[in-house]
């Protein structure tokens, strides 16, 4: 009977000393970064496209342009560390943010309709590990308990695609006039 809890406490030990067991190399923020090829993201973080559809849609909404085609869909790595954050901004695709490996983080979410702000936390101790943002809510995102050497590893998936000119980051001053109630908030998510 003892077997058992001393393999499932080898087995958490193992996961917190975050070892990857095929090369015995520590999955740390500069292993993946490393690993995937990925770059810094001027917004914050570091990034990785993956994917990125070879087919193409029209008749897209208005908020597009006019005329405006995208790829279906795009993938992307993209990981947090210590105490950078994803600072508030707006698609104008939907956007899954998926759990890969690390700590928790927490995404604000502000519905652009309602001004309701929602957090939802992804991550091995969380409720979920994939979370949809819709096109047009503005989101920030950083770790839940950031700290020296904590990091989290996700996946974006954007549909219809991902194009820069989709991409708009407010101003500290433009988001707290919008969603005053929620100043406290936008003041620590913001940039500018």
């Amino acid at each position: 009977m003892m077997l058992p809890k001393l393999f499932t406490l080898f087995c958490l030990i193992a996961l917190a000393n975050n070892v990857q067991e095929a090369t015995g190399k520590k999955l740390t923020a500069k292993y993946w970064t490393g690993k995937f090829n990925m770059g810094v993201n001027p917004a914050g973080g570091w990034y990785a496209e993956i994917y990125r559809s070879p087919e193409k849609i029209g008749h897209l909404p208005e908020r597009y342009g006019i005329n405006a085609t995208r790829v279906f869909s795009t993938q992307a790595y993209y990981l947090l560390e210590g105490k950078d954050f994803y600072p508030f901004h707006q698609l104008k695709s939907t956007h899954l943010w998926h759990f890969y490996h690390g700590a928790r983080i927490t995404l604000f979410v502000i519905d652009h309709v309602t001004g309701e702000l929602t957090r939802h936390h992804i991550g091995k101790s969380a409720k979920n590990f994939v979370v949809e943002v819709k096109h047009g809510d503005y989101y920030a995102a950083r770790l839940t308990y950031p700290g020296q050497g904590k990091y989290s590893l996700l996946g974006l998936t954007t549909t219809p695609g991902f194009e820069i000119e989709d991409y708009y980051q407010p101003t500290t001053e433009e988001l707290i006039t919008k969603y005053p109630q929620h100043k406290k908030f936008i003041k620590s998510l913001t940039r500018e």
